[in-house]
Parts: C-alpha cells; sequence; structure tokens
C-alpha cells in the first residue's frame, strides 16, 4: 500500500488524528503525543516531524534546530525514515569545505540521534518492485567494506588514513586499539572504556585527500558497551559521524559496523545488541534530491504551491 492512511482514532487531548501511514511499506507511525516524530496527516493537516516543530507541506517556518530522533527496526527502516523526513527537516548547506567543495549543496539535518534495534537484519535498503532507482548498496559491498576498510589496516600507496588504520592503531605498550578493547571486554565487560578512536587532533594537518584538500575522517569513533539483557550481556555500538552522506554512505557504513560488532561479540562471548548513531552532518548532496524524492514519492513544489 503506498500512502495509505490507516487512522486509529482521535488523541482526546489533542482531536488529532493518530494511525499509520503506510509508504512501500514502511510504516511511518502517528504517535498520540504531539511531540513526537514522524507523522504525516491527509490533506491540507500540518506536518509534524523533527520533534515538535509544526510546518504546512512545503512551507518552512524558519530553520529547525533540533536533532531529529529516529527508533528503527533495521538498517534499511533507518535509512528509509530519514530518507523520508528530510526535505522537511533540514537546510540547504551551499559546501565550503570537503566533498564538492563549491560544488554542490548539501540538504543536512541538525543534528540526527538513531536507535537501530535489528542492525543484522534487513541492512539493504529495498527498492520499489519495477524501480530502475539502483540499491545505495549491497550485501557485498558491505562485506568487502568490512573487510578492507574496518578490519585491514594496511594503505594504499597513496592513503594517509582508512578507517581500519585508525581502529587498529598500534599502541606504545604493544598490540592494537582494536585488540584492547576486545579483551578490555574480555576482562571487564561492563566498562566505560572500550572505546575505539578514529578521529585525532592531528587530522587538521595531515589528512589530505587525493585532491590536494583536506580530508579528516568522517567517523571519529566507536563507543563499545555490554548491557544487561535478560540473563546475559548484550553488546551495543554507538558511532559518531562528523558528516555523513545518507544516501550512498548510510547503509554501507552502518552495515561494515555492523558486522564489526558481531565480531567483537563472538571474540568475547556477549550476546549481539542493538546500535546507536549520531551525527550533527547528515546530509544528501544536491546531486542526490531527485533520486531521493523519487524513491520518497516528494516531488519538489513549484513556486505557485510554496
Amino acid at each position: 500500500e503506498i500512502g495509505v492512511f490507516h487512522p486509529g482514532g482521535r488523541d482526546q487531548k489533542t482531536s488529532r488524528q493518530i494511525g499509520d501511514v503506510h509508504v512501500f511499506g514502511h510504516i511511518i507511525n502517528i504517535p498520540q503525543s504531539p511531540t513526537d516524530t514522524r507523522c504525516l496527516l491527509a490533506g491540507e493537516n500540518p506536518l509534524l516531524l523533527g520533534r515538535g516543530e509544526m510546518v504546512q507541506y512545503g512551507k518552512r517556518k524558519g530553520i529547525n534546530m533540533r536533532p531529529f530522533f529516529l527508533s528503527a527496526k533495521t538498517i534499511s527502516d533507518a535509512w528509509f525514515q530519514l530518507i523520508y523526513n528530510i526535505f522537511e527537516n533540514s537546510y540547504e548547506q551551499k559546501i565550503q569545505k570537503g566533498s564538492f567543495e563549491k560544488e554542490q549543496y548539501r540538504l543536512q539535518y541538525p543534528g540526527i540521534a538513531v536507535y537501530i534495534e535489528h542492525p543484522g537484519l534487513d541492512m539493504i535498503p529495498v527498492m520499489p518492485p519495477g524501480s530502475t532507482i539502483p540499491a545505495p548498496t549491497t550485501k557485498e559491498y558491505i562485506e568487502d567494506y568490512f573487510a578492507n576498510y574496518l578490519m585491514d589496516p594496511e594503505l594504499a600507496e597513496n592513503e594517509t588514513y582508512k578507517y581500519a588504520s585508525r581502529i587498529h592503531y598500534p599502541m606504545p605498550k604493544g598490540g592494537t586499539q582494536f585488540e584492547r578493547v576486545v579483551q578490555m571486554l574480555k576482562e571487564t565487560p561492563l566498562t566505560n572504556q572500550a572505546i575505539a578512536e578514529i578521529g585525532s587532533p592531528e587530522d587538521h594537518d595531515i589528512c589530505i585527500g587525493n585532491d590536494g584538500k583536506l580530508d579528516p575522517p568522517c567517523l571519529r569513533l566507536l563507543d563499545f558497551k555490554a548491557i544487561p539483557a535478560g540473563d546475559g550481556l548484550a553488546l551495543t555500538v554507538t558511532c559518531y559521524f562528523r558528516s555523513w552522506d545518507l544516501w550512498a554512505g548510510f547503509p554501507t557504513n552502518l552495515g561494515g559496523i555492523e558486522l564489526l560488532k558481531q565480531y567483537v561479540a563472538g571474540e568475547t562471548g556477549l550476546k549481539n545488541g542493538p546500535m546507536f548513531a549520531y551525527s550533527a552532518g547528515a546530509h544528501i548532496y544536491g546531486y542526490q534530491e531527485d533520486i531521493a524524492r523519487l524513491r520518497t514519492l516528494k516531488p519538489k513544489k513549484q513556486a505557485s504551491e510554496e
């Protein structure tokens, strides 16, 4: 069902219709609380997005500075909801530094906080049947990303870093940062110190890309936590990205990080748990806007409609 509203009654305090909207199999809930997120009402009703921001569809009342909070079942679910909601919850950033510098713009969330309950399931975003829209990643690409970009620290001739070279950074007292994290979780699983640092203050000087421009790591840290779950402990991972391409990067990055978490869980004897992801620079690029709108059935509004 595409764009079908299933009412669930009215909130007695606000007289607002509540229920679900189904968009290509993704259920976007219209919650009872008017301060909750992600709800779409048909017709001339307002769109409630972000956290408590009320706008008319296609008409923004300034920029929403509040982070976008999202609870998702899978990586694919989180990807769709972030793409679906970005048009009403983002600001346009002309790129002054970074990828596509002075060539493109970003539609960027002020901030996102994402919880994914089952990141090991359904990692690949699904395109509608018969659609010509290519999926942004594949299972094979995620597995290759995990093996070569998160687990193999060897640098190519022109590389100044890759995530694996930071995750598996050699320590002054022997071993690698990643080995220390795994050993810590084995010996003292209830710790707040099992962090793999990817970012470094020196990045502002040393991380120069092939184009000669500054290109520090987008992923800054991985924080592993063992949390009581039933009769055991579940391993979670929290990641922070300083800048994040939601359309193409999000599913591959999180798919690879989930495989890394599964590896750590296997090494430490912990259950595999959920994932948390944060960013103050989550975006789509201008060249991705049309395909993102096509995937979410959100065409651009004409000037006469705004």
